[in-house]
């Protein structure tokens, strides 16, 4: 919802016009939304938002006279102090929470009410041992593509051994017990390259 918020007024922004009052109520609840959710905040920030705020619900109350405030509107009437107080309060965020909480619902619903708290902690902690087994919880930095090629360096390679010592320190000893690998991709933590990649491993007798 927080992405759909986002990127609306580059879905629709060349189809309305500026002076179109529900749209202009829009954007500024996503100028709102903006500063609430920033891990930054400056000291100039509240009062702004403040005013922004004001502004947003009074042409909310004149766009939509037939409509009530819902708690969460209300609410924001109150985020200009607690970020005077506590700073950016995204770092209050529940959501997350919120996420593990939806497990504990589901298995509320198991049917056993003798001891829910016994139930709810040992049907998660099955869950949790599961899952460690299973598979790393972590994932791992490096992901290698399937390999193009193969040369060893203890071979005839006097041009490819030429071409990694000037790029790579490694010693002379060391050059001849390794293996030039040829990668289709290879992918480190989050960032992936498509283009044919070059490794340099030991190799193992």
């Amino acid at each position: 919802m927080l992405l759909i918020a986002r990127i609306f007024p580059f879905i629709i922004g060349d189809k309305v016009s500026e002076d179109d009052m529900h749209y202009k109520c829009f954007l500024m609840l996503l100028k709102i939304l903006n500063i609430v959710m920033s891990p930054y905040i400056i000291h100039e920030v509240p009062p702004y938002l403040r005013v922004l705020i004001e502004e947003h619900h009074s042409l909310f109350v004149e766009l939509y006279p037939n409509e009530s405030f819902i708690p969460k509107l209300h609410y924001l009437i109150h985020y200009p102090k607690q970020i005077e107080e506590q700073r950016p309060i995204v770092r209050a965020w529940i959501m997350r929470y919120k996420g593990k909480l939806k497990y504990f619902k589901g298995v509320s619903g198991s049917g056993n009410f003798k001891n829910i708290t016994y139930t709810l902690a040992k049907r998660h902690q099955k869950w949790l041992a599961y899952h460690l087994q299973t598979r790393s919880m972590f994932t791992p930095e490096c992901t290698r593509g399937p390999i193009l090629s193969t040369v060893s360096l203890s071979e005839d390679s006097d041009d490819i051994q030429s071409l990694i010592k000037q790029n790579i320190d490694v010693p002379d000893s060391d050059i001849s017990s390794c293996t030039v690998v040829t990668l289709k991709w290879i992918m480190i933590m989050v960032s992936s390259t498509q283009i044919k990649i070059v490794t340099l491993l030991p190799m193992y007798q």
